[in-house]
């Protein structure tokens, strides 16, 4: 008789949580609420009038049980996760698994906070939900990848939002029967399509609100009841052969000397999709060592892997979602201002006649042998070519904040209190943000607080 995939699945994220989770995994779980947060509170900045428009338009009337990140008011759970995971995208600045194709702390805490706070979780089963968070979502996103991306699926959705539910299961302490029947109510609803990259769309954040809202609503179904497939994994109608067309089930299940999914994160140092990072920091190095003006310059050639071109080797670039998505516009600021930072995609900028000419000089093409080596590797090489004929090349095999060349815990901080200072929160309140998060397992009520 075959076993059932489904239940082998939570067997293993259970093994997790009980025998294998050590102060490593707590404290990169701290790191990544750091990233979170800022990344949110970025996002906050950028749509806070359209979010007030949106969240006044789905109704806030008399549950405000939950912090709405950046905003300083409180909704109901389900509309502040939903405000919250769209804001958690917009910046482009939150984490991500390279091996996955998948940004799981957006939809992960989105749903986690207002559920954590209304029903006062402990800092410590907080940390452990957000691990089995992010097992959950990266072994199901590695085990479809790169079919379900090729497909145009958008695995932060679609993952993500099975990840957040089993996340908010752990801190409830669902049993078995209701963790099973909660995952199957969000495996049969997730949704996330990569039609959203296109033209001037700013959808793509979308997909990570109906993420985060559809978990906690998954956990409602639960409780209520309502029964799910015994597998919902398996068969022809089954999650993996829904999203994909070539799935590996054996990355369902860790080998005995892999590391856990929350250790593979990248946290991102540019305010860009993370396909723009590598051409980014090679276009920094060349501005710094060869004092390139970026008025001298002829041409552009980017290479790198294939699935970084697609979709992201536009030069038309219409407002600041388009130049997150765009190499182009990310090797041009980054030689013109000599960063890539949250104040680097502005949408004053993007109009700027010495940007917009600097970006039609840029051709971005696929390397067959970066191709190869992606996700291990994500290359890419910048050849500038100046109108007297001097050749620049650069090529970077791991940017910066990777497992292989990480932000270290100031450079984080820097990160939040960069955010901060362009945001309302003033110093005092940033400072207390972040040794709140330090020491989260017993200052957790507090962090909702200072939120607010």
């Amino acid at each position: 008789m075959q076993f059932n995939l489904y239940d082998r699945f939570l067997d293993e994220i259970d093994n997790v949580i009980d025998s294998t989770v050590n102060d490593q995994h707590l404290y990169q779980a701290k790191r990544c609420l750091l990233d979170y947060l800022a990344a949110t509170i970025a996002g906050s900045s950028i749509s806070k009038k359209k979010s007030e428009v949106l969240l006044k338009s789905l109704g806030n009337d008399n549950d405000k049980s939950s912090t709405v990140i950046g905003m300083r008011i409180k909704a109901s759970t389900q509309n502040a996760a939903f405000i919250n995971g769209f804001n958690s995208h917009k910046a482009e600045l939150d984490d991500g698994v390279l091996s996955g194709i998948i940004h799981p702390g957006g939809p992960i805490f989105s749903a986690l906070l207002p559920v954590s706070e209304k029903q006062q979780t402990n800092g410590h089963k907080f940390l452990l939900g957000i691990i089995a968070g992010y097992e959950a979502a990266v072994r199901l996103s590695e085990a479809i990848q790169p079919s379900h991306k090729k497909q145009g699926f958008h695995a932060t959705g679609t993952c993500g939002s099975i990840g957040a539910t089993l996340a908010i299961a752990k801190i409830l302490s669902f049993d078995r029967e209701l963790t099973k029947r909660a995952v199957s109510a969000s495996a049969v609803s997730c949704a996330g399509s990569l039609k959203a990259l296109e033209d001037n769309s700013e959808l793509k954040p979308f997909n990570v609100a109906r993420a985060s809202q559809s978990a906690i609503i998954s956990t409602l179904i639960a409780q209520a009841e309502f029964e799910g497939p015994n597998d919902i994994f398996s068969g022809i109608n089954g999650f993996l052969n829904n999203f994909s067309i070539t799935n590996d089930q054996s990355k369902l299940f860790k080998d005995q000397d892999s590391k856990l999914a929350i250790l593979k994160v990248y946290f991102k140092p540019h305010a860009a999709c993370r396909y723009c990072h590598s051409p980014i920091e090679a276009a920094l190095r060349l501005k710094n060592k060869y004092s390139i003006d970026p008025k001298t310059i002829k041409s552009i050639l980017v290479e790198t892997y294939s699935l970084a071109v697609e979709k992201h080797d536009h030069i038309e670039i219409n407002n600041v979602s388009s130049a997150k998505m765009s190499i182009p516009y990310g090797v041009a600021i980054a030689l013109i201002k000599g960063n890539a930072n949250h104040s680097s995609y502005d949408a004053q900028l993007i109009d700027q006649t010495e940007i917009i000419s600097l970006i039609r000089k840029v051709k971005v093409q696929a390397k067959n042998e970066f191709t190869l080596e992606f996700p291990k590797k994500s290359s890419a090489s910048v050849e500038i070519i100046t109108n007297k004929n001097q050749k620049f090349i650069e090529q970077v095999d791991e940017p910066k904040g990777g497992e292989e060349n990480p932000l270290n815990d100031n450079e984080l901080e820097n990160k939040f209190r960069l955010i901060c200072k362009s945001s309302s929160i003033n110093e005092e309140n940033c400072n207390e943000l972040i040794n709140c998060i330090w020491n989260i397992e017993s200052r957790l009520n507090s962090l909702y607080r200072l939120l607010a």
